[in-house]
């Protein structure tokens, strides 16, 4: 299905569509004026045609955005006085006085892509009043004297001419307006986008930790607050590195870096819907995991296995790397709080991390690379 983004296009090819619009539009205009016999009219809309082919001649150059405010000014200038010559040699019932208006979106989009905030409020401000008592001004003349064309009796419009003028007046106005408007509205759509990119990129951020990937302590307490209403069964698995400062030591930070990902990278493959790893302090790791203790344990035994047969080698040497966890299920809480008080408390997961890492240490102690439950 085709589909048109004009958001996605360069500022200068946005800039040569309209350009080659009014190309076409000022053509048009020409045939009519001169099988009508409004010579005068015709010979400008030849000066009209050469100028907009020379601005999206510019465009093409990508050079128009050195000189945009000038581009801008200029076709402004040409739509108020091509406005303003038509209505006042022809007579307002031609309808050449809604270009006066068409000003107002032309000016709008163009000033967008080239004016901070403050300056687009005040240029736009600038063109509509300009506008408005250009239009009044010719409203004025053409009520009190009529068209030049009748008032020195050099062409006396009947109603065909009016009727073909006006019809194709109207439909070049309706087309400017819908095309702009919709352009204007991929516009949003399109800032709108980014800003949620930009929005998503930085939640990101501020719950991820740069180097793993995996969450930091900040997400870890939205997602336990959710888990805790939940009420389902998990299980909490705080892991160490073992010998990652004799890592560093021997081997250098960009080692130590490299082990730091790839153990990341094994915790995330493992992790489910619903689960939640965190880098919890240099070395250490933090899985919650749903599930029954046999089930998390099983789990957690896969993880370590799976860092134990880590296959790095950095700068030709093989390094060799292990990881020992310590493992609470949430039911055995109740064992280690003082009476009465709430598994839903602020101290809950402080005391499930407190057991985990007394777990972990045990198993430190009794030799590493081990899964301590």
């Amino acid at each position: 299905m085709f589909s048109f983004d004009a958001s996605k296009l360069s500022v200068d090819n946005k800039f040569k569509i309209i350009c080659v619009s009014c190309v076409l539009m000022h053509l048009t205009y020409l045939i009519e004026f001169f099988i009508f016999g409004f010579y005068f009219m015709g010979y400008f809309n030849i000066f009209s045609i050469i100028f907009y082919v020379i601005c999206s001649l510019d465009c093409q150059r990508g050079t128009v955005g050195k000189h945009a405010n000038k581009w801008i000014n200029a076709i402004f200038a040409e739509i108020i006085v091509h406005a303003f010559l038509c209505t006042v040699f022809q007579g307002i019932e031609i309808g050449f006085f809604v270009n006066f208006l068409l000003i107002i979106p032309v000016a709008s989009y163009c000033l967008f892509f080239y004016e901070d905030r403050k300056r687009f409020f005040k240029r736009l401000i600038a063109f509509s009043i300009i506008a408005a008592v250009v239009l009044i001004l010719s409203i004025v003349f053409t009520q009190n004297f009529g068209s030049v064309y009748h008032l020195m009796n050099i062409h006396e419009i009947d109603d065909f001419e009016t009727g073909v003028l006006r019809t194709v007046n109207i439909f070049y106005a309706m087309a400017a307006l819908c095309a702009f408007t919709l352009m204007f509205c991929m516009e949003i759509f399109a800032l709108l986008h980014k800003l949620n990119e930009k929005n998503d990129e930085l939640v990101y951020i501020a719950e991820h930790d740069s180097l793993t990937g995996l969450f930091n302590r900040h997400a870890l307490w939205s997602y336990f607050d959710n888990l805790s209403k939940n009420g389902d069964s998990f299980c909490v698995i705080l892991g160490d590195i073992d010998d990652f400062k004799k890592v560093n030591d021997t081997y250098g930070h960009d080692c130590g870096d490299l082990v730091l990902k790839n153990v990341a990278k094994i915790i995330l493959d493992e992790v489910g819907e619903g689960d939640i790893a965190v880098r919890w302090g240099g070395e250490e790791m933090l899985m919650i995991l749903l599930g029954s203790r046999n089930e998390c344990l099983s789990r957690a035994e896969r993880v370590r296995t799976r860092i134990n047969e880590l296959k790095i080698v950095h700068d030709d040497v093989d390094v060799n790397v292990s990881m020992t966890f310590g493992l609470v299920d949430h039911s055995e809480l109740e064992n280690h709080m003082e009476t009465g008080k709430s598994v839903h408390s602020s101290t809950y997961m402080d005391s499930l991390i407190s057991i985990a890492d007394k777990r972990l240490y045990d198993g430190k102690n009794s030799g590493k690379n081990k899964v301590v439950a």
